[in-house]
């Protein structure tokens, strides 16, 4: 028997993780605040691609280590995400930027799917629960257990 190498992913309950370095997200550049995983982009952004008027989910506050992670494990699954920041950046040269951001799904929806409780709404709220149960299984700190729509205006 070989050992897998060590970027090959994990799959639990046929939800995929990624093998992410540990210190992935610790730096991020001074020009770009968002962090992005979607078909055309990965990694830091300078702009938040979401469009005004559309509901999106959000789900959660976490630490730019775990947002960062959460944004990689919901790619990973066929789910495009965005690390928005909730406050200023730290202090000291090796830990820049913000501390915390909230991770948000990249998948809007229109006010109308939303009230209709529309089929692409629905499968995007189960699949976030079968990720954020696998991900708490995997000792990670949500089961996005929390999340809701939320209009960006």
């Amino acid at each position: 028997q070989t050992t897998p190498p060590p970027n090959d992913p994990t799959v639990l309950a046929g939800i995929v993780f990624p093998s992410v370095p540990e210190d992935a997200f610790d730096n991020p550049p001074a020009d770009s605040e968002f962090m992005l995983a979607s078909a055309r982009d990965q990694g830091w952004v300078s702009r938040d691609p979401r469009q005004q008027g559309l509901n999106y989910m959000t789900l959660g506050v976490f630490s730019r280590r775990d947002a960062g992670y959460a944004i990689m494990l919901l790619r990973s699954n066929g789910l495009e995400a965005i690390g928005v920041p909730v406050d200023k950046g730290l202090s000291g040269a090796n830990n820049r930027g913000p501390a915390n951001y909230r991770v948000w799904l990249l998948q809007g929806v229109t006010s109308e799917q939303w009230r209709k409780n529309d089929s692409i709404k629905n499968r995007l709220d189960s699949r976030v629960r079968e990720i954020g149960k696998a991900w708490k299984q995997m000792k990670g700190p949500s089961d996005f257990a929390d999340a809701y729509w939320d209009k960006l205006d």
